[in-house]
């Protein structure tokens, strides 16, 4: 009898052990992903909670999640521009943040990549409409385009606050913008709240990052409207390519723009500047000595909300050197 029950004993933790196993939700994205148990393997964030762009790494651990699987979740047309080499890409489990009353469920992934760390947040209905997709938007990444610090912070409706940052040392003072963004009814994140103080501080000196690399290229050089709007194109290492810095003030200063970037030329004449994730993209189009630039894409991280980076610009002429009296 006592054999019996050993036998039986045996058997009942096969089986648990086996049934166990078959509980466990399959994750690898070779599967159908069961929604329902992967939004629920993220863990509750709790709010307010603020991310910088100098610690995302900090935030990653060995729980990732495969192209493959986001691909179930995010639409293709969306998840091209994102993605930079299809597969290669990690997600990574950052915390989830539901709002039964206004039916979304925000998930927070971290996606990382050989070259750079972008946090994202993705926006799903609720469990009794099976969590169908709803929208997305990237909140910052730890390699950005720019000179400025860059961190999201989280509030409890939630809102996104997305700011910048620089400290100008000469002038003692700090440049910002944080602009707050709220996913509405109508599926779609909206700006709610602006706060900046560089339409009022002007930089009486510029600082050009790229000033003092080589412009042995046919385009290399200095595209200039005046002291304060320019635009400075240097050799890239890369076939093809440009590496840029713009800076501009409009509407007699109230209107400040900046971006750092690479552009990449898709014709002799006309370079394009865009980067996976980022809803910015930029025409440069050449013709003789000028320079003409146009926003095709939401660039407004990288300006005041006034103006369009937009604009026209003249080649700046090296000066030969003088010839020598006799």
């Amino acid at each position: 009898m006592q054999k019996f029950l050993s036998f039986i004993v045996v058997l009942w933790f096969i089986f648990c052990t086996l049934a166990c196993k078959e509980s466990k939700p399959d994750f690898s994205g070779k599967v159908p992903v069961d929604k329902k148990a992967w939004v629920q393997s993220f863990g509750d964030i709790e709010l307010p909670i603020l991310y910088a762009d100098s610690n995302l790494k900090d935030v990653l651990d060995s729980t990732y999640f495969t192209h493959e699987l986001i691909s179930q979740i995010i639409p293709d047309s969306i998840l091209k521009p994102l993605e930079k080499s299809k597969g290669e890409e990690r997600y990574h489990p950052i915390g989830k943040i539901e709002k039964k009353k206004d039916k979304f469920t925000y998930l927070l992934l971290l996606q990382s990549s050989k070259n750079n760390k972008k946090l994202i947040t993705l926006v799903l209905g609720d469990e009794k409409s099976k969590y169908p997709f709803l929208g997305w938007k990237m909140l910052i990444q730890e390699k950005h385009p720019d000179t400025y610090s860059h961190s999201v912070s989280i509030s409890r409706e939630p809102t996104f606050i997305i700011s910048r940052e620089k400290v100008n040392v000469k002038e003692q003072t700090t440049l910002y913008t944080r602009n707050g963004w709220a996913f509405t009814s109508d599926s779609i994140f909206r700006m709610v709240i602006t706060d900046t103080n560089e339409d009022l501080i002007k930089n009486n000196t510029i600082l050009n990052p790229l000033d003092t690399l080589p412009q042995t290229q046919p385009l290399s050089g200095d595209y200039i409207k005046n002291k304060k709007n320019f635009i400075s194109l240097r050799d890239s290492e890369k076939k093809n390519t440009y590496l840029f810095f713009l800076y501009f003030e409009k509407e007699n200063g109230e209107c400040i723009g900046e971006l750092k970037g690479e552009l990449n030329m898709v014709a002799p004449d006309k370079g394009i500047y865009q980067q996976a994730g980022d809803a910015c993209v930029i025409e440069f189009n050449f013709n003789g000595k000028q320079l003409t630039t146009k926003e095709t894409g939401s660039c407004g991280n990288y300006r005041g909300i006034t103006c369009y980076i937009d604009d026209r610009y003249e080649k700046k002429i090296k000066s030969s050197s003088r010839k020598k009296s006799k």
